[in-house]
């Protein structure tokens, strides 16, 4: 990806809820419901994770904020907290499917891969643009 490439990850966060969505709507005809809400709760929470650290980085490396203070970190914070004790309470009570809640928590990484690969097909197959090709002929 070429680092001017500022919408990346608003085409994952789209690409991701689509793509999640269909496969939610999916599973929902074929699977029982707490395999449904396991996958689903490790969509929102990875999707979560990843705004989270998406609002940090923004903040960090945002012109106007060059000397930033520890409050940047508190929203990452919160959420890695919140994760770990969610985490915690919903495997130890046995309400989480794990190989349904990391379905859903590795679309993500799926779809930011497959971003990647798009792009690289794109660049590598691209046809040559020659002065003909540019004027409509």
């Amino acid at each position: 990806m070429p680092a001017s490439d500022v919408y990346l990850l608003r085409r994952v966060y789209g690409t991701t809820i689509w793509l999640g969505g269909l496969l939610t709507v999916g599973l929902a005809f074929t699977v029982e419901s707490h395999i449904l809400l396991s996958f689903m709760a490790g969509l929102v929470m990875e999707l979560g994770l990843l705004m989270s650290q998406d609002y940090v980085v923004s903040k960090l490396f945002s012109p106007s904020h060059a000397e930033q203070d520890v409050r940047v970190f508190v929203p990452i914070g919160v959420r890695y907290g919140l994760t770990i004790v969610l985490l915690y309470a919903l495997t130890h009570h046995r309400l989480l499917n794990p190989l349904a809640f990391m379905g859903g928590f590795l679309l993500v990484h799926a779809v930011i891969v497959g971003k990647m690969l798009e792009h690289y097909l794109r660049r590598r197959y691209k046809s040559p643009r020659t002065p003909h090709s540019l004027r409509g002929g």
